[in-house]
């Protein structure tokens, strides 16, 4: 799957998202302005984007970036910044990395595919009914792991995510933005309550 192809996905997961508001409008259970905000804005984008950034001549997959600790910490924790603004009913807080890469350490990512693997797994957490998020870069076994971690209703042991609605648009577009980038997507649950899911990425040296 190309960036084109990721960024219909998101377009038709926000899209649903939206007719899921107005449906409750419709039901007498109006949602906050936020919501509806946040995803008009980011259809907004997502058509801008589509019709604008794509060409056919340059649709497929973008050479990756290489960055070293600072500069992935630098990205995601602006990123975290805009997500904030974005759902502004999760406090999205961004822990300093566990542990310092060696100098000659790196990842290869696609900011894009990133950006839009976060906005998704925000966008889970908040309608999981989550209040806080936190978010930590760990270094273990020569992995680099984005840790995702929330306070909402979780799930049970025995459901299987990608069945779970109506998160189901946004787990796929995780994984395969994940796989995209040669890394893996991971879930697990919290021991109180919430979800952590893991960007698992192969440590370059």
């Amino acid at each position: 799957m190309n960036a084109y192809t990721f960024a219909i996905h998101d377009l038709n997961n926000k899209l649903m998202n939206l007719y899921c508001l107005i449906r409750k409008y419709k039901q007498g259970t109006p949602p906050p302005c936020e919501k509806v905000d946040a995803n008009i804005e980011r259809i907004n984008e997502l058509v801008k984007s589509l019709y604008k950034d794509f060409h056919l001549e340059s649709i497929g997959q973008k050479p990756f970036e290489i960055l070293n600790q600072d500069e992935l910490y630098a990205f995601i924790n602006s990123k975290s910044q805009k997500l904030n603004n974005l759902f502004n009913d999760v406090v999205i807080k961004m822990n300093a990395p566990n542990h310092q890469w060696a100098n000659t350490a790196s990842i290869e990512i696609d900011k894009d595919l990133l950006y839009q693997a976060l906005e998704n797994a925000v966008e889970n957490s908040q309608n999981a009914k989550s209040t806080e998020i936190a978010i930590n870069l760990l270094l273990k076994n020569q992995h680099l792991i984005v840790e995702i971690s929330d306070n909402g209703e979780g799930f049970q042991q025995s459901e299987k995510i990608d069945r779970l609605l109506p998160h189901a648009t946004g787990v796929m577009i995780i994984k395969e933005n994940m796989r995209a980038m040669g890394a893996k997507a991971e879930y697990e649950t919290n021991h109180s309550s919430g979800i952590t899911l893991k960007f698992i990425f192969p440590l370059k040296t």
